[in-house]
């Protein structure tokens, strides 16, 4: 019951103004969103982009990418703001805490992909695991193809075994 009420009051305008205004001061919207958020929208966009997998894979990435990096930087702007920093300390601060928060979203973005690959049945492997997966599995039966061909036990172009010199040599051809 409290936390209903608490959550009422948190989405009335008035505190959401506060909030806005904690977030993004007197800066102008575009600028903010240009200076504050554009940056972390660009990076996110690229590790969505170099994410492989599905589209819900890549958007899982650049979500959290996006918002843990925006969120902490707009969190740090609007502390530094609050304790009297300068325009430029401001996003300094906002700059300096998007890249711990980028820097912690990839941990937190494969873990919430390997739960997306868990609960559809998968292994729960991100799309790099399962890559790495496929290439181990190939290049064991390389070595295991190279090494039967090698010894002559596999049937191929180099196989004692077919070769019909080889027969002829021993007089069975």
């Amino acid at each position: 019951m409290a936390l209903g009420i608490a959550a009422r009051m948190a989405a009335t305008p008035s505190v959401l103004g506060k909030i806005g205004h904690f977030l993004k001061g007197d800066m102008p919207l575009k600028q903010f969103l240009f200076q504050r958020l554009g940056l972390d929208a660009g990076i996110a966009a690229f590790q969505g982009f170099t994410t492989p997998g599905g589209l819900d894979e890549k958007l899982i990435a650049a979500g959290t990418d996006f918002a843990l990096s925006a969120g902490s930087g707009l969190v740090a702007g609007g502390a530094a703001r609050r304790m009297g920093a300068s325009q430029g300390a401001e996003i300094a601060a906002d700059q300096i805490a998007s890249i711990a928060g980028g820097f912690s979203a990839y941990p937190v973005g494969n873990a919430v992909i390997r739960a997306k690959d868990s609960l559809t049945g998968g292994p729960g492997l991100t799309a790099f695991e399962k890559m790495a997966q496929e290439d181990q599995k190939k290049m064991i039966e390389e070595i295991q193809q190279q090494t039967l061909q090698a010894a002559g036990y596999f049937p191929g172009m180099n196989s004692p075994a077919y070769d019909s010199n080889y027969l002829a040599t021993l007089g069975l051809a």
